[in-house]
């Protein structure tokens, strides 16, 4: 497919979004669960909910936090589940706003339309619609289904939590008019669990999803047919602050001293971020030096000689240079962050041994320099999660399963609890199918 027909899922939300508010001078309250709370974050700003006269946002289960505003019109929206549909229920029965208007983030089923009618017995709502962004716009071009990422090891993976990835899926169908041609891994149980549950919803509800475009193609993989891609060490920016700091929900916090920070790194809202989330490391470190020369290009004037003309010009610009200094000020401190775990946890030498060993085939020589690796952990010089993955790789390359583990003694010198890991692994048999193994579901 061409560019020009592929989603951005951020604007996808934000459509809805401004859909469910209404273009008028009416000051509104935002009702959301702990679902759509995050979805709206991550693809709204505040500024644009504030554009659209929303003055509070609550979370809808808050019923006893809020204080009584019968002047106000209520805007909810939640997702279509049991938990979410009776907090707007006892909302319902003891009201503290004017009116209300009510939006699901995906398609209500009619017994919790029915339990909302039995609620409503003030005649209170005056709206009642499904918008379909049951997803979190993490990219513009990437979501997430929100699902623990615990539900989706083997042993919790649970009907509800496969039944919750496929509406996720059956969202973006709606959302984008398409209805593509789906195609799953047949020797992973999960993509096929995955496949079958979703065509049961796209079956159940044919006239919703029946879309005449359906020059499109759904590939569900289990990420657990690649071993080891998940194990080598990210060069690229936003790669590495998943890995090394942690991003939840878009935004990063972490500890700079006695100093807690927050940040929000977003493709839609932040510039510099968009255009180098997908940079590696040296390009990063050139562009980030590069932008902090541009904001001491920019804040350098001498108010002593400076004529009146450029002093009203550097004023004029002083929103967006406190726009520019902050941003400046955001990469740099997480960039520096970020130099500082590469050089204490020696990564450039780990990821060079990753790469040796994913690249080329030298058993003697790979061994040779794991072991040195490990011989440096006792001192502190590297850490012992670094040399668990060099270890795991070192495993899947070159140890056979009926084989003694070379690497499950080293480790039994570094951390009884990781070779007792290792051991179990290795008791698990690692299904990796052809990538052409694929069934078909239309």
């Amino acid at each position: 497919m061409s560019n020009a027909t592929v989603p951005n899922f951020f604007s996808i939300v934000s459509e809805y979004v401004d859909h469910m508010l209404p273009e008028d001078n009416a000051m509104k309250v935002l009702l959301v669960d702990e679902v759509t709370l995050n979805i709206i974050s991550m693809a709204c700003s505040q500024t644009l909910l504030l554009k659209k006269r929303v003055f509070l946002v609550c979370r809808v289960d808050e019923h006893r936090q809020r204080r009584v505003m019968k002047g106000m019109h209520c805007i909810v929206f939640i997702r279509p589940q049991t938990s979410s549909v009776a907090a707007v229920a006892e909302e319902l029965q003891a009201a503290k706003y004017g009116s209300y208007a009510i939006h699901f983030s995906n398609a209500a089923s009619p017994e919790l339309l029915d339990s909302l009618a039995r609620a409503d017995v003030d005649n209170l709502v005056n709206r009642v619609s499904e918008v379909f962004c049951d997803f979190e716009a993490h990219n513009a071009d990437a979501f997430v289904s929100v699902v623990s990422p615990k539900v989706l090891l083997p042993a919790f993976l649970s009907a509800v939590a496969v039944h919750r990835i496929a509406e996720s899926i059956a969202a973006t169908f709606v959302a984008w008019r398409r209805r593509p041609y789906i195609r799953f891994e047949q020797n992973s149980a999960f993509a096929r669990r995955v496949a079958v549950e979703l065509g049961d919803i796209l079956n159940k509800n044919a006239e919703l999803y029946n879309y005449k475009n359906k020059d499109g193609l759904l590939l569900i993989l289990d990420r657990r047919s690649d071993a080891l891609t998940p194990l080598l060490t990210p060069w690229t920016y936003q790669a590495m602050l998943h890995e090394h700091i942690g991003l939840h929900h878009n935004r990063l916090q972490f500890s700079d001293g006695a100093v807690k920070e927050e940040y929000v790194f977003s493709q839609q809202d932040d510039p510099f971020f968009a255009a180098n989330m997908f940079a590696n490391w040296g390009e990063l470190c050139s562009n980030v030096k590069a932008y902090v020369d541009t904001c001491k290009a920019t804040l350098n004037i001498d108010r002593s000689t400076a004529t009146m003309d450029e002093i009203k010009e550097f004023m004029q610009k002083l929103p967006q240079t406190k726009s520019l200094t902050g941003s400046v000020t955001k990469h740099a401190t997480v960039v520096s962050h970020l130099s500082s775990i590469i050089k204490k946890r020696d990564l450039l030498a780990v990821s060079l041994l990753e790469q040796d060993m994913i690249a080329s085939t030298n058993a003697n020589d790979h061994w040779n320099r794991l072991q040195a690796f490990a011989a440096k952990q006792h001192s502190g010089a590297v850490d012992a999660r670094d040399i668990f993955r060099l270890c795991l790789i070192y495993h899947l390359r070159y140890e056979k399963p009926n084989q003694p583990s070379h690497v499950a003694t080293l480790l039994d010198g570094i951390d009884a609890h990781l070779a007792s890991y290792l051991r179990k692994l290795r008791s698990t048999p690692v299904n990796v199918p052809p990538t052409s193994c694929l069934a078909k579901l239309v």
